[in-house]
């Protein structure tokens, strides 16, 4: 996991309790259907593992990153 940021959940959603840790994976761009549309838009989630090996796509709110990026890549 040394590749991988640190993350922290930042609000309560469904399943997931607030706090929880976990790494971010990438960044995913997928479908998204809204009924009062009639075309598909995409919708970008992070893919995060949890300490207990589940995985998700969290919506970018939800998720905080521990260390800066700048950190994490050695500058």
């Amino acid at each position: 996991m040394d590749n991988l940021r640190s993350i922290v959940v930042s609000m309560s959603i469904p399943n997931i309790n607030q706090g929880s840790k976990g790494y971010f994976h990438k960044w995913c761009d997928l479908p998204h259907y809204d009924s009062s549309l009639d075309y598909p838009i995409r919708k970008t989630l992070a893919l995060v593992e949890f300490q207990d090996g589940s995985l998700k796509f969290m919506e970018p709110e939800t998720i905080r990153f521990v260390e800066p990026l700048s950190k994490k890549m050695g500058t």
